[in-house]
């Protein structure tokens, strides 16, 4: 179950910078993120209403829960969506590939209880330096792309700091009454920056932008966090850290099943290396979690 979740977020997320590159062409960037999370937000209250999962009680303990969410779904995607509206879509997945990097550096200063090894930070420049062959032809470099490239780079420093959190503080929260609050968080940000600083009117509501929120919405957000969170529990952060040097591999290869896109030799070795800067991580280290301490989980998580 551990792996097809695994390997589920990484086929999903591998598609969701060209759905957000997509809705983009029709929509400014602040817009389209807070309306994917304020439809995302209310899919998931109606989620946990009729499956019975119950939120924390007191406000102290459901802000417990949900202060994450400034990170993870208002900081890290206003940053990756204003960052994506003036760079492509491919150096915006380079760039955003630094990810694990920040994860393993805010580790050993939240995390006890997991160790950052060489071995991870040698199957993490492995697998960036993948990536960066994967993608080092086709990138284009417009001229009003440094703001985009600076977004892209602060977008994984806030990511990482939401996602070590919940491991380091929230391990025996329930997941979706907690990814609920986190993303309800993120919507009421996203939503107020969204006043500020752009016009409702220039969102245009078409096919594609309309399209790309409700797959960004169900897909990448609702299933891909659940199962994201999920994984938490049960698999190390350096392992779920990785996802973000896979999903560049997976969106090369839908654009060659889906795109009929050319794949180069580059293409191929970059891919491998990605794979192996994965297998590297993991290797001789499937024993670590399966002794994780265990963590008290609810009925619904089960």
């Amino acid at each position: 179950m551990k792996s097809l979740t695994y390997i589920i977020l990484c086929l999903i997320w591998g598609v969701t910078w060209l759905a957000i590159k997509l809705g983009l062409e029709d929509a400014p960037p602040l817009w389209s993120a807070a309306l994917r999370f304020i439809l995302a937000v209310g899919l998931l209250y109606g989620i946990n209403y009729f499956t019975g999962h119950r939120y924390p009680r007191g406000w102290r303990n459901k802000w417990r829960a949900a202060w994450p969410g400034i990170f993870t779904f208002y900081g890290s995607y206003a940053l990756t969506y204003i960052g994506e509206d003036s760079i492509s879509s491919s150096l915006a997945a380079i760039l955003f590939a630094v990810f694990p990097f920040f994860v393993m550096a805010l580790m050993p200063l939240m995390v006890k209880s997991e160790r950052v090894g060489i071995r991870s930070l040698i199957g993490a420049v492995v697998g960036f330096a993948g990536v960066v062959v994967i993608f080092a032809e086709p990138v284009e470099i417009g001229s009003n792309a440094l703001v985009g490239m600076i977004f892209l780079i602060l977008s994984p420093i806030c990511g990482a700091l939401g996602s070590v959190s919940v491991k380091a503080y929230l391990p025996d929260e329930p997941v979706f009454p907690m990814i609920t609050l986190q993303m309800t968080v993120g919507a009421i940000l996203l939503t107020l920056t969204a006043f500020v600083f752009e016009p409702f009117s220039e969102f245009k509501f078409t096919t594609t932008s309309v399209g790309a929120i409700v797959f960004l919405a169900i897909f990448g957000s609702i299933i891909t966090f659940g199962g994201y969170y999920w994984l938490f529990k049960r698999v190390r952060l350096v392992t779920m850290s990785m996802i973000a040097l896979i999903t560049p591999v997976v969106a090369m290869f839908a654009g060659y099943i889906f795109l009929k896109e050319e794949l180069t030799l580059a293409n191929y070795i970059g891919a491998a290396l990605v794979l192996a800067g994965v297998a590297i991580v993991n290797i001789k280290q499937t024993h670590e979690i399966d002794v994780m301490p265990p963590v008290i989980l609810s009925d619904k998580d089960s």
